[in-house]
């Protein structure tokens, strides 16, 4: 009779546990807070540079021919970049990557010193959400190029580590 006893209450225990497992509820799956790209402007007497949420605009104005080298001209930008969380809390580290959108193909666009093309180019492997970097852009125009508007956009990216 205990023997009958035991495995009926065995059997009953296991049933009233399979009767809630089904009423178990799975943890809602945690979603990462976005991140966005804040631009900060360091260097304000080298052109015009507006910075507004996500989007950075850079005029160089007019670059005469007194400031190039034998090779064309240049034109150098400081700049600073922050990435932060929608939520607005500062944690973690971020992997960084930029890369060219649109771009007319009379320069040569360089940020820390690596070309960009329509490829992304990693430019911070793990730097820390919350911290500004600063960074440097270069164009670059040959000779041979006629005088006008230089036309290019970059692309910047953050992905959580």
């Amino acid at each position: 009779m205990k023997k009958i006893s035991a495995i009926f209450l065995t059997l009953a225990a296991l049933m009233v546990a399979d009767l809630y497992g089904d009423r178990r509820r799975a943890a809602a799956p945690v979603i990462p807070a976005s991140l966005s790209v804040e631009f900060v402007d360091v260097a304000a007497a080298e052109g015009s540079f507006t910075a507004t949420r996500g989007n950075a605009w850079l005029d160089v104005g007019s670059i005469s021919k007194r400031d190039a080298d034998v090779h064309g001209t240049h034109v150098r930008r400081q700049f600073a970049v922050r990435i932060i969380r929608s939520e607005g809390v500062s944690y973690g580290t971020a992997r960084v990557t930029a890369r060219l959108q649109s771009w007319d193909g009379r320069a040569t666009v360089r940020l820390d010193g690596q070309i960009l093309t329509s490829t992304p180019v990693l430019v911070d492997p793990s730097v820390a959400i919350g911290a500004t970097i600063m960074h440097r852009l270069e164009i670059e125009v040959p000779e041979s190029v006629a005088a006008g508007p230089i036309n290019a956009s970059i692309v910047w990216q953050a992905t959580s580590d």
